[in-house]
């Protein structure tokens, strides 16, 4: 039997014993081709006859049966560990659904003072975003959750210092600015006044 069919567990990843149950399924039709055997190499040793073609005839039916019943048993075993297989992944998802609440209630507890702490940061970290607010500073490239309070206090001086250095020299600025059309309108008057004078001094002249 061993000799027509040998299949080695090892090649699907099947222990022995698992490897035994599928093949004692196949068992029956093995050993029903064993013992055609015999038959089989007496029919294709003979001369072609018209009494030869009827005991091939004959011969090949029988293997045509087994090869039937052997395509319903493996029909019916590939059924069976199909719906194994499901079976094993729904206690699997069962198994991970219970598991899974009460890890989660578990991490809760086990990460209170973590979760707490990091609460306490996040409004560390937004009441500094406010504070940060009137000096138009883009910080989002800035650690201001985790930055030591004295080290946020030098950043937030050197925030405000260089915010106000930026208006006062914008003021002075538009001061300048203003100071300038301011010269350039007296200028202009000035030259207005002067044309004015002299246009009167050349026609007393006249």
């Amino acid at each position: 039997m061993t000799e027509i069919v040998k299949i080695n567990p090892s090649d699907y990843g099947l222990t022995e014993n698992k490897a035994k149950e599928i093949e004692n399924a196949f068992s029956p039709m093995l050993k029903a081709m064993t013992e055609l055997e015999i038959e089989f190499n007496g029919v294709i040793s003979k001369e072609i006859s018209a009494e030869t073609v009827k005991e091939a005839r004959a011969l090949r039916l029988k293997y045509v049966k087994i090869r039937t019943a052997t395509a319903q048993i493996h029909k019916e075993m590939k059924d069976f560990y199909l719906s194994g297989g499901r079976a094993v992944d729904g206690w699997k998802n069962a198994q991970i659904h219970a598991s899974q609440g009460n890890e989660e209630r578990l991490s809760l507890i086990e990460n209170y003072y973590e979760n707490l702490e990091q609460e306490r940061l996040e409004k560390v970290k937004q009441e500094r975003i406010e504070k940060l607010l009137p000096f138009q500073i883009d910080s989002s490239n800035v650690d201001l959750k985790n930055m030591a309070e004295d080290v946020f206090q030098n950043y937030l001086n050197g925030v405000r210092l260089s915010f106000e250095q930026k208006k006062e020299a914008e003021r002075l600025a538009e001061e300048e600015r203003l100071a300038k059309i301011k010269a350039e309108e007296e200028e202009r008057k000035r030259i207005i006044e002067e044309n004015e004078k002299l246009k009167l001094e050349k026609e007393k002249l006249e």
